[in-house]
């Protein structure tokens, strides 16, 4: 049984890639820490695309890590982390990685994100209190799979700016869509295989006119 699905074509309807190769990082908008970024985390065997988002105005990079970039603590290589940190307008895929609740408090902490996708992952509640401490910018966010619930979306009232979650197979019930009601900028939010009833789905479609609520 597949545990989880990818962030971007599962949640977006529109989206543009482009592989990047070492090679081709050499772009003339792109500063000399940038060019050296992409060149370490795809000599380490990063997968690093270029995306367009149409729908939520976003452009940037996708970089996918692989099981090889994290320790036995869940928690993302430091020499990964320095890369990224050099990166603008930037989505991470940890797809059905080991990533801690550690793990991704030490992400937020050094690398700003505008998209992420931790599904099929071990991060639970407590690792979302991260994002309470931290000025994130977040458009996209996938949790699907995960041990996430109720009190988990509560600490997603601090990402002001996030327009697409996935909380496909999470452990979230009608009380938890309470916390989502305060995301005033979400264009689409997948509820599928969850204990929210229909009653408040519908509710969260009332709320958010121009959103897609699917469950």
């Amino acid at each position: 049984m597949q545990r989880s699905r990818r962030l971007f074509p599962a949640i977006l309807g529109v989206m543009l890639f482009a592989v990047v190769t070492a090679e081709e990082s050499d772009r003339p908008q792109d500063d000399p820490r940038t060019v050296a970024a992409i060149r370490e985390l795809v000599r380490r065997g990063a997968v690093v695309k270029r995306f367009t988002v149409l729908e939520s105005e976003t452009v940037g990079l996708l970089v996918r890590l692989k099981a090889e970039h994290l320790d036995r603590e869940g928690k993302i290589d430091s020499g990964i982390l320095m890369a990224l940190r050099s990166l603008r307008e930037l989505s991470l895929e940890l797809r059905s990685l080991p990533l801690s609740d550690d793990g991704l408090k030490s992400l937020l902490a050094k690398v700003s994100l505008v998209g992420l996708d931790v599904s099929g992952s071990e991060v639970s509640d407590r690792g979302l209190q991260v994002f309470a401490a931290t000025k994130s910018r977040l458009r996209l966010l996938d949790l699907s799979f995960t041990r996430v619930g109720d009190e988990g979306l509560k600490s997603l009232a601090s990402l002001p700016e996030l327009r697409h979650l996935s909380l496909i197979g999470c452990r979230v019930t009608d009380s938890g869509t309470d916390s989502l009601a305060r995301l005033e900028r979400l264009r689409e939010i997948y509820l599928a295989k969850t204990q929210v009833s229909p009653q408040a789905a519908e509710k969260l479609r009332r709320r958010f006119p121009m959103c897609r609520v699917e469950r």
